[in-house]
């Protein structure tokens, strides 16, 4: 029995894109990327839409930060640090603010297409990533989130300070 063949979409990404970003630090592959600085993991995944067909797939990129010591004080079981789930929100997840679409089209996707998916990971993604993946900027990020997810920030700044008290406590 002959292996499957590799899909496509992950191929390029893996032959496009991995290179890159192991080079800043991430794992993983070939639709999920993480690297971790200290309780705080950055992910990136690449998202194919469900409306995908055989040699068209539109995909979106995903980023976020999650904050394993924050998930630990609310009870949250701990989850890949490569997926996206209820449990990464504590743990904040964004996607490209202005939910930039590409199509990959196998052979016939455009230098385009990858010079603009390179542009956004090095002019957006990483640079919030570098900005807030770690233990202060994720208390940055979660203190700068807007009125409409507060009880969300609230929660997630309480639980930091649980965790800052725990790391203080003389034991």
């Amino acid at each position: 029995m002959s292996p499957a063949s590799p899909n496509p979409f992950d191929a390029w990404l893996k032959d496009t894109l991995a290179p890159v970003l192991r080079g800043r630090g991430f794992r993983g592959g070939p639709r999920s990327y993480w690297r971790r600085t200290g309780d705080v993991y950055s992910t990136i995944q690449f998202q194919a839409s469900m409306a995908s067909r055989s040699g068209w797939t539109p995909f979106v990129i995903n980023y976020g930060i999650r904050h394993d010591g924050v998930a630990r004080v609310l009870g949250v079981t701990r989850s890949s640090p490569r997926t996206f789930s209820g449990s990464h929100f504590g743990c904040s997840a964004r996607c490209s603010p202005r939910e930039q679409w590409w199509v990959f089209s196998g052979e016939d996707t455009s230098d385009t297409v990858l010079s603009s998916v390179q542009r956004t990971l090095a002019d957006e993604v990483i640079p919030w990533l570098d900005e807030f993946g770690n233990a202060d900027g994720y208390r940055r990020h979660v203190e700068s989130l807007p009125p409409v997810v507060g009880q969300q920030a609230a929660m997630f700044l309480r639980a930091l300070e649980q965790l800052e008290v725990a790391d203080v406590a003389p034991g």
